[in-house]
């Protein structure tokens, strides 16, 4: 596997930063604690939220969400955004970061796009060259904008949408004898998804010994202490939000985990 991650044990890690007066990003229900965010590390604002927290706290309906992709062939087009609350789609900043790590895994590799919303990080990877990408995704809202979105991108035929639940579509895909090289999964923030879905991953084997399965979740959600079937190679923080990165586990040797802010 050539994912060019050191994997090294870190532990002297800085205390992760205070929560923000403005909670609540997960792509359910958000609840709304404050309305002027002072946060230091965000420079410019747009009215009272800062830049970089533009795209992740604006699923409150108050504010919109610019969305575009970040490079290869379809850079800089910018995708069709949600209204209301009920989709929480990933910033650029997020984004930018978990695909600068995957680098070469990218090219020529077959994608699972799980709770898929609008279809962010799946088309970020057919920008960047993914072989196809299967769009996981049971609401309606959600799977229009994916289609307009895949539509205003020209990547129409290397994708496919599933409309259909998470548990229920991973179960097809097993019996369709699917296999994916990378795995993107950015469910409902603190909604106990991450551990069900491993769950269910670990039953129905759409992977091999190569992939890599990455999911975005709060670091009030953290991933669960025994990852049965799974090593935990590598994770990057930005604000409140995780990065991780995992790999089919190879025998019974745990391993060093390398972790990043």
């Amino acid at each position: 596997m050539s994912f060019g991650i050191k994997i090294t044990l870190k532990l002297a890690l800085s205390p992760p930063p205070s929560p923000s007066p403005l909670e609540g990003e997960g792509r359910g229900e958000g609840h709304f604690h404050g309305f002027r965010v002072m946060n230091p590390s965000c420079g410019i604002f747009f009215g009272l939220i800062p830049a970089e927290c533009f795209a992740r706290y604006s699923n409150f309906g108050f504010i919109g969400v610019w969305m575009r992709i970040i490079t290869g062939r379809s850079k800089g087009r910018r995708l069709a955004r949600p209204k209301g609350q009920g989709i929480r789609p990933t910033s650029d900043r997020v984004k930018e970061s978990l695909f600068n790590i995957l680098r070469e895994e990218i090219e020529g590799k077959v994608v699972l796009d799980l709770f898929a919303g609008t279809g962010n990080l799946g088309i970020e990877a057919l920008s960047r060259g993914a072989e196809k990408t299967i769009f996981v995704e049971k609401r309606r809202q959600a799977i229009r904008l994916i289609q307009k979105n895949l539509a205003q991108c020209g990547l129409e035929e290397r994708s496919e949408i599933l409309p259909k639940d998470t548990n229920r579509a991973i179960g097809i895909l097993k019996q369709r004898g699917e296999s994916f090289d990378l795995i993107l999964m950015d469910p409902p923030y603190e909604k106990g998804w991450i551990q069900r879905t491993l769950r269910k991953l670990n039953s129905h084997t759409i992977y091999h010994e190569d992939s890599i399965l990455v999911i975005e979740h709060t670091r009030r959600e953290p991933l669960p202490q025994l990852l049965e079937g799974w090593n935990l190679i590598r994770q990057q923080q930005i604000g409140d939000t995780l990065i991780s990165f995992l790999a089919p586990r190879k025998g019974s040797y745990p391993t060093e985990v390398e972790i990043k802010s």
